[in-house]
């Protein structure tokens, strides 16, 4: 009974998964999504980042932003930030023009627009070493645990790796939690309890069917 309890409550998140990624699709967000770079040079000036990350927040309308000093007198900041309009950075430059009593136009500026990353592109550098120890893990539990079955062992390994892995991005899904660089240790745990799991289960069920034999 619980059980089934349990498998109900993961086919409900995994439909509930599946129906907000055919509506919203994965929330990329800032590290895999596009994003501008902007270089800002103040000539025998120090940059104070609290007026940077106020006149920031101001231009481009409280988007998140990452400032960080790029030179040792802190003459130059590097912000980074979700992908900007000209507007925005119009109204960024009258902001530092006016605080800094400088004239600089867009041509002073040197801006960075890097595109969105595809979901492919964010996990191809971890396809072949997941896979190898998939593929390690299902022959270390066909060959263990042979005398259940080889295709029960294989397909319960399968599934259950496959039904963890879903639960963790419909759980992404559900509460548009950004695809940064938490998912790729967040998979990898799914993935180690899954084994761990299979290993644990088909151990027990191979004990007990040893006892039985022993018994018989």
């Amino acid at each position: 009974m619980k059980k089934k309890l349990l498998y109900g409550i993961v086919a409900i998140i995994v439909l509930a998964g599946i129906i907000m990624f055919a509506i919203q699709g994965f929330n990329i967000g800032n590290k895999y999504g596009s994003y501008t770079k902007l270089h800002f040079y103040v000539e025998d000036g120090t940059v104070n980042k609290d007026e940077i990350s106020q006149i920031v927040s101001e231009s481009f309308n409280g988007k998140e932003a990452i400032i960080q000093n790029v030179e040792y007198f802190g003459e130059m900041v590097l912000i980074t930030l979700p992908s900007v309009a000209d507007e925005e950075v119009d109204t960024f430059l009258g902001k530092i023009n006016e605080k800094y009593s400088l004239d600089y136009t867009k041509d002073d500026l040197e801006i960075i627009n890097m595109p969105s990353l595809t979901l492919k592109e964010v996990v191809s550098p971890y396809i072949f070493p997941v896979c190898l120890t998939v593929l390690l893990a299902l022959i270390y539990m066909v060959v263990r645990y042979r005398n259940l079955g080889f295709w029960k062992v294989l397909l319960k390994t399968i599934l259950a790796i496959v039904v963890i892995q879903a639960l963790i991005f419909s759980i992404y899904l559900i509460f548009n939690l950004p695809l940064d660089l938490s998912i790729i240790p967040v998979a990898l745990t799914g993935l180690g309890i899954a084994i761990i799991y299979e290993a644990y289960t088909n151990n027990k069920n191979w004990e007990q069917k040893k006892k039985e034999e022993e018994e018989e």
